[in-house]
């Protein structure tokens, strides 16, 4: 409550000085009313106990006002401070509804709002004392002097507040200067945080804090306090998880986290002014409004992404000496952590098999994938899928292994003529492994049944059968056979024998005689030398069953000869006969 002293007479706009047994009986009714008050149970809109002075000075004067200068503890309201002057202090049985203040402008509510927010929560003597002159000047009050201005009010026209009177009046400038500075500030206010890039995947981020008003204008000087998830804060102590930094102009506070590898959430927090004034105003009789601070906890969380893993498939065959694995092309699938969700596609044309047998890095942020082969490389069979953990920072290597798809090769001999099939004849077979044309790998030596010869795990390309031994009362074939099996294919080659001629008897001589003498002059008759061709083995036959289409193969040949033509002939129409006779058992060999 204010009271004019000394020079104050002067000014009629203030009430006169009350009788004293006036106020002796006011001062004898006000604690008894409040005990009758919570005896009785009364529960206004704002109520609690009678007003009790809190931090500041009672008695005190500036410039001719006599008042307590300082914050008052108001019940249920908490701790507050009166904005009006020349009337009695808050109302004694504490009965305040909210107000907006709508006399005030934008500016000045702000303003207020942002110094008892800021300072009074925890204003000791000196602030409490400080807030209510700066207020008063806010506001507007008019002293004896006429309108307050802490700027310009002297030390002198303070009195009652012992050696602190210089303090106070310091304070309150301060409290003023930050207030004004504060005031076009709108709320609410909101903390933003975000991690800046950084070019050392894995080692220290660099974390962010940004205190924004309503129209994103950067609010400085606001205590902003990080927390890891187990990551030390560069600069805090020795290993510390948290740390305060204090927002700059820009309204920004930065922090560095030691690793990326170690952090995964940084969380931060901040305790701001409430920028909407929370102001009260009596409801029964004249006294002041009051204002109490408010505060607002802002909060935000940022994840520290962590540095990408990398992934490389390294491709390997069983057969690359003659199935090279260039080309195999694979799929990167993200996994979710429910087994049930469908996984992801994340990389689809990145990983393709190199001449190196390795496929370029990908980068993968960390988690589960699953990798799958969708393009074997030609000749092998599709392998996988695999499932890879990635961890942050890592890099892990897939050994994707494939199984060349093997062919098989069943031969048969038969009669060239009769098509009858054939037993006793002693192959050998040769693999072109390297594809340089010489078949020089022996994988099998075999010999014929009555049954198909079988051979089957073969790998692709070109094979060379040549006979070793013919079969019994036939002629050894004496070129070799060459066919292409093609990768998982089946390849039936049926090579006729001729059979060999029974030896003939030569006629007696016949008896000498003896020619006439003749005197005829001898005459010279020209030589006849005549060539017969060599003998040719029949055709053989080649029929391939392969789940892909696969070349033709290759046969040799040594020129028109009406006999072999017959021979194929009568081949090709037994060949039904040969192939009913060849049911039942058969001899196999494996390769590989």
């Amino acid at each position: 409550m204010l009271a004019s002293t000394g020079a104050a007479p002067r000014t009629p706009r203030h009430p006169r000085r009350p009788p004293l047994r006036r106020v002796l009986a006011i001062a004898l009714a006000v604690p008894l009313l409040a005990v009758a008050a919570a005896r009785l149970g009364v529960t206004p809109d704002a109520a609690g106990a009678a007003v009790v002075p809190a931090t500041g000075y009672d008695g005190a004067t500036v410039d001719g006002w006599h008042s307590h200068y300082g914050a008052y503890d108001l019940g249920d309201l908490g701790v507050g401070w009166c904005i009006d002057h020349g009337m009695r202090g808050p109302d004694p049985d504490l009965v305040y509804r909210p107000t907006t203040l709508a006399t005030l402008t934008p500016d000045v509510r702000t303003a207020l709002a942002w110094m008892v927010g800021r300072h009074g929560l925890e204003a000791d003597r000196v602030t409490g004392a400080a807030i209510m002159l700066a207020g008063h000047d806010l506001a507007g009050a008019v002293y004896p002097s006429g309108r307050l201005d802490v700027e310009r009010l002297g030390a002198d026209r303070l009195s009652g507040f012992g050696a602190d009177g210089g303090a106070v009046l310091e304070r309150a400038r301060a409290l003023r200067a930050d207030a004004l500075a504060r005031s076009h500030l709108r709320g609410p206010l909101r903390l933003d945080a975000a991690v800046e890039a950084t070019d050392d995947p894995g080692g220290p981020v660099m974390v962010v804090a940004r205190v924004l008003d309503a129209d994103d204008r950067p609010v400085p000087d606001i205590a902003v306090r990080v927390v890891t998830d187990g990551a030390p804060v560069v600069g805090g102590a020795p290993g510390a998880t948290t740390a305060t930094v204090s927002t700059g102009l820009d309204g920004s506070a930065r922090f560095t986290v030691a690793g990326a590898l170690a952090a995964r959430r940084v969380a931060l927090a901040a305790v701001v002014p409430d920028l909407a004034l929370r102001a009260f105003a009596p409801t029964t009789g004249r006294a002041q409004r009051v204002i109490v601070p408010g505060t607002v906890e802002l909060a935000a969380v940022v994840g520290v992404p962590a540095p990408p893993g990398t992934l490389v498939v390294r491709k390997r065959g069983d057969a690359e000496a003659v199935l090279p694995v260039v080309g195999a092309r694979f799929e990167v699938h993200r996994r979710h952590d429910d087994a049930t969700s469908t996984p992801v596609l994340v990389a689809e044309n990145e990983l393709v098999v190199g001449a190196d047998g390795t496929t370029p890095p990908v980068e993968l942020v960390p988690g589960r994938y699953l990798v799958v082969e969708v393009e074997a490389p030609p000749g092998y069979a599709a392998a996988g899928p695999w499932e890879v953990m990635l961890d942050a920072g890592a890099a892990v290597e897939v050994v994707a292994d494939n199984v060349a798809r093997r062919g098989e090769l069943r031969l048969t001999k038969v009669d060239g003529d009769t098509g009858d099939v054939l037993a006793g004849a002693r192959l050998t077979v040769h693999h072109d492994a390297d594809g340089d044309g010489d078949a020089e790998t022996e994988v099998a030596t075999v010999e014929t049944t009555t049954e198909a010869t079988v051979l089957t795990g073969l790998l692709p390309g070109r094979y060379v059968i040549t006979e070793i031994a013919a079969p019994p009362g036939y002629d050894l074939r004496a070129e070799p056979l060459e066919v292409e099996v093609g990768a998982g294919a089946t390849v039936e080659l049926v090579a006729p024998n001729t059979r060999t001629p029974p030896p003939t008897t030569a006629p007696p001589p016949a008896p000498p005689t003896t020619a006439p003498l003749t005197t005829a002059p001898p005459t010279t008759v020209g030589a006849t030398a005549t060539t017969e061709p060599p003998p040719r083995s029949p055709e053989p036959t080649v029929r391939t069953a392969a789940p892909a289409p696969a070349g033709p193969a290759t046969l040799p040949r040594t020129g028109s000869d009406p006999v072999a033509t017959t021979c194929l002939a009568v081949e090709l129409s037994l060949l039904g006969v040969a192939a009913r006779r060849a049911g039942g058992r058969r001899t196999t060999t494996s390769i590989g």
